[in-house]
């Protein structure tokens, strides 16, 4: 059985001008036949055509305008998120060495307020630590040679003696009276 089919192909291209026309006839499974027409012809001459390709043309333009604008905004923030950056990780670094130097400067204290006590009585240390701060009577006492502290806490009022030594260890009485002692 042979069958014919017949179909035209047209291709506009309108940059240079051609008009392609192709001509395709299959006869059969094995005949194939191909009529190609090249003809040169001026640009299209409908206007709305044309005017269709100018505002397409225009919207691609104004739309690559508007893409390059915030490309550019991005980047601006992009510096500008950059610059802040940089201040903060300054400003980070400063900190940190500002944290350092205190806490050397507190360690120092400290340190000399225990050379203090160990060359102090008992009985005038025990006093002076029945009136510290907690933090800065525990970190005191926890650098204290057994010994000395042993006379120091023979000395001191009794609640306050055990309050530090709770505090030194880290117990907290408030959580020992729900257990249960």
């Amino acid at each position: 059985m042979i069958f014919r089919i017949k179909f035209n192909l047209k291709i506009f291209i309108l940059c240079s001008g051609i008009f392609l026309s192709a001509s395709v006839s299959v006869i059969g499974d094995e005949q194939i036949k191909v009529n190609k027409n090249k003809e040169s012809i001026s640009c299209l001459n409908d206007s709305s055509v044309l005017e269709d390709i100018k505002q397409a043309r225009s919207e691609i333009d104004r739309k690559n305008k508007e893409f390059l604008d915030r490309e550019l905004d991005l980047k601006k923030r992009e510096r500008s998120v950059d610059e802040e950056m940089k201040k903060l990780e300054g400003l980070r670094e400063e900190i940190s060495k500002i944290q350092e130097k205190r806490k050397s400067e507190i360690e120092e204290k400290v340190n000399k307020l225990v050379e203090t006590f160990l060359t102090m009585n008992p009985k005038a240390a025990a006093k002076i630590l029945g009136s510290l701060d907690n933090g800065l009577a525990v970190e005191t006492i926890s650098r204290l040679d057994t010994k000395r502290l042993a006379k120091i806490m023979n000395i001191m009022d009794p609640v306050r003696s055990s309050q530090l030594s709770e505090l030194m260890v880290g117990v907290d009485r408030s959580k020992l009276g729900k257990e249960g002692r």
